[in-house]
């Protein structure tokens, strides 16, 4: 994976070009947008497949973040964002030195909740009428992640 710089406002992860660290080009992404790392994630037709972002990053005692995305149809179910998702988890435990990460996703999508569980997370509760969405309070299962377990995945593999 690589990092494109051809927008001021938007960090574009190539996820088709291959790179060791799975973090090349991050050093940019720090000097432009050192708090919260917004990852646009390309298909191999070039096409924007979805996106990344952590946001509320709270310093200090917590350093933790809540980590959003979404992919694009008809990108969906291609591997991308596991991939994009992978590098930004690389990016905020390494270089950001977070602690935790928290992903809130709706009963109903289970495509994303076997993407995060795929990912490390392990899911932390449940929070009735969480997120105003489409004009309805939806509920949410909370997801999460700490550096200690991520790092524990990397290393089995």
């Amino acid at each position: 994976m690589i990092v494109r710089n051809e927008r001021p406002d938007a960090i574009i992860l190539d996820i088709n070009l291959p790179d060791s660290s799975g973090t090349a080009g991050f050093d940019h992404l720090r000097e432009v947008l050192p708090d919260v790392p917004i990852i646009m994630v390309t298909g191999n037709d070039g096409e924007l497949a979805g996106a990344i972002n952590i946001s509320e990053i709270v310093r200090g005692n917590l350093c933790s973040g809540y980590l959003g995305y979404y992919a694009f149809a008809p990108h969906n179910g291609r591997g991308y964002m596991k991939k994009g998702i992978s590098a930004v988890l690389a990016e905020a435990f390494s270089r950001h030195k977070l602690h935790r990460l928290e992903a809130n996703i709706q009963p109903e999508n289970i495509a994303s909740r076997e993407l995060v569980r795929r990912l490390g997370f392990r899911q932390e509760g449940f929070s009735p009428r969480y997120l105003k969405i489409g004009g309805r309070w939806r509920d949410h299962e909370r997801w999460a992640i700490t550096a200690e377990e991520w790092k524990t995945m990397r290393i089995a593999g």
